[in-house]
């Protein structure tokens, strides 16, 4: 498990062109953070075996699920969580999207746009990785990202509804680091957005899609990196 996050790690669009928020320097000690983590889980065997079927079923949801545990926990450490606590999140963030999975591949990565049954399809990735991992000794925070990472403040996320507090906080977290990730990542269907539009949607974001202090916990990342440079 040495390398299993470190190894195919790849830097994600920044948020400004001189302000990268995934650059080598900027983000390399949180990427090491992570695989200490998993480093520390390593007893965990079925953990090694969920990462690399995750990588081998499809590279870009393996490399997007390491840039959600980054920022999850840039934002977690903003907002004083504890050492535990951060490795429930970071536990989940790696795994929050292990139920795509069990949807075909060429429905993940299709150019062109989706019928209302396929999109609902796709919908169906919480519960299924819900199901994947039903079994596996994970915490009870760690198992809700995976379930809840959809779920909107205002309560028109899925799979269940939810809204407000309703979500768990490590859920609210990497909500934020999930749609960001998404937005600057290119896709078949889409480009990747410049790395400023993607966070001012985001923060735009705050109070309707996602926790105000999750928000601004994210622009307070921003607002060192931007004090700091690249």
């Amino acid at each position: 498990m040495d390398t299993v996050v470190a190894k195919p790690y790849m830097p994600a669009t920044g948020l400004y062109p001189d302000i990268p928020l995934f650059s080598p320097r900027k983000s390399g000690p949180k990427v090491r953070a992570v695989e200490q983590i998993v480093q520390s889980l390593r007893r965990w065997s079925w953990l090694e075996v969920e990462l690399d079927r995750l990588c081998r079923f499809d590279r870009y949801t393996y490399v997007h699920s390491i840039h959600v545990a980054v920022l999850s926990l840039m934002m977690a450490e903003q907002l004083a969580y504890k050492k535990k606590d951060l490795r429930e999140l970071v536990l989940g963030a790696l795994l929050h999207d292990v139920g795509k999975e069990r949807i075909p591949p060429a429905l993940l990565n299709r150019p062109g746009k989706l019928t209302a049954n396929e999109f609902e399809l796709i919908k169906e990735h919480p519960s299924l990785g819900e199901e994947i991992l039903r079994l596996k000794p994970l915490s009870l925070s760690a198992y809700l990202v995976i379930c809840q990472h959809h779920e909107r403040w205002n309560g028109r996320g899925y799979p269940d509804g939810l809204h407000g507090t309703q979500i768990h906080p490590f859920a609210q977290i990497a909500a934020v680091a999930d749609v960001y990730d998404a937005l600057t990542t290119d896709r078949p269907y889409r480009k990747g957005l410049p790395g400023k539009v993607a966070y001012e949607m985001v923060v735009a974001g705050a109070g309707t899609d996602f926790s105000e202090e999750v928000i601004e916990a994210f622009q307070e990342i921003v607002a060192l990196f931007s004090a700091t440079g690249s």
